[in-house]
């Protein structure tokens, strides 16, 4: 865990730069390094991917894959088998895919990327990548594409999410984007939906989904283990949004804090599956764009305390349960 303190320390220690692109590619190549250069037994599913990557070696196996996986990943994997046939470079190269646009995005669209950075690791999008790699890099696309939509640039958001999509089919629900930006939302509705959704994804679902007549192959991600999961994390989020409303209610018509509030209404409904709950993902993310944006902020010494602490007890809530497998942490690639 080491090294994943010393990451945050720096990212702290960065804040009281000035905006500076020699320390901000400090960073992004210490975060690029970090996740392309682990081995093979950091990260829940680096081992399935692996095994994926070696499957497509053979012909026997390779159009079986080929049905399975979206085609933008089985490409990438081809370029790699193609440049330098070598995992540990899929690895660098599907971190390369992740933390690029979120580091672009973050540069050249908040006003502090620092902070921008800073929640991309303390939320866990970062480690998410030592996981779900496809999925990752799906969701760093599709946020990404948030300023296109926001300035009217249909068809260039339009094609990111195809884009995302080809990586990971589930970034189709970010065509819901026009649909949350359009919503038109009181407090005291948004309080009452937050709380609707949390108790039908706790007590309500899992007790439905065994009864639907589906099955086949992915009923898996759509039963889960047909229980509650009354994470920390979850409420957390629940609570620190209706927190940040009360705090500022103009909020409530932001249009990133639009976006937030449909990611925790998804990941409520689909807590019975954390599979299926993944897709909240592209919505939450656009915190990223909050914190670092959010000009009320500067003004509000106790919010921001707020946000800092909200942030740490997030990520160290994860890294000490030891979400994803990113400890121990071992270093793999030869330079």
């Amino acid at each position: 865990m080491l090294i994943y303190n010393i990451l945050l320390v720096w990212l702290i220690l960065i804040q009281f730069f000035k905006k500076n692109i020699c320390v901000f590619a400090i960073t992004y190549f210490f975060l690029l390094l970090l996740a392309g250069g682990r081995c093979v037994d950091v990260g829940t599913d680096t081992k399935n991917y692996l095994l994926m990557y070696e499957m497509l070696h053979d012909s026997l196996f390779s159009e079986y894959i080929g049905s399975l996986i979206e085609p933008l990943w089985i490409f990438s994997n081809q370029i790699v088998m193609y440049i330098y046939d070598d995992f540990q470079l899929l690895l660098l190269f599907g971190a390369f895919l992740a933390i690029t646009p979120i580091s672009i995005r973050a540069w050249k669209s908040c006003e502090n990327p620092y902070i921008a950075v800073l929640f991309y690791v303390l939320l866990y999008y970062y480690f998410n990548s030592y996981n779900i790699i496809r999925q990752a890099i799906a969701v760093s696309i599709v946020f990404f594409s948030y300023p296109f939509w926001e300035k009217g640039e249909m068809k260039k958001a339009v094609l990111c999410i195809i884009v995302a999509f080809m990586f990971h089919f589930t970034a189709v629900v970010a065509f819901l984007i026009p649909v949350i930006r359009k919503m038109k939302l009181r407090i005291e509705n948004v309080f009452l939906i937050l709380l609707g959704s949390y108790f039908l994804g706790n007590f309500v679902f899992p007790q439905l989904i065994p009864l639907l007549p589906i099955g086949g192959k992915y009923f898996v991600y759509l039963s889960g283990d047909n229980q509650s999961n009354l994470s920390i994390t979850r409420l957390l989020l629940n609570l620190f949004f209706c927190f940040l409303l009360l705090q500022y209610k103009p909020a409530v018509q932001d249009t990133n804090m639009k976006y937030f509030f449909g990611g925790i209404v998804l990941y409520n409904l689909l807590t019975f599956s954390p599979a299926l709950g993944r897709i909240a993902l592209y919505f939450t993310i656009s915190q990223l764009y909050i914190y670092s944006n959010f000009s009320y902020f500067k003004s509000n010494f106790i919010l921001l305390l707020s946000v800092l602490f909200y942030g740490l007890f997030y990520f160290y809530t994860l890294l000490n349960g030891n979400n994803s497998e990113i400890v121990p942490y071992v270093f793999n690639l030869k330079i």
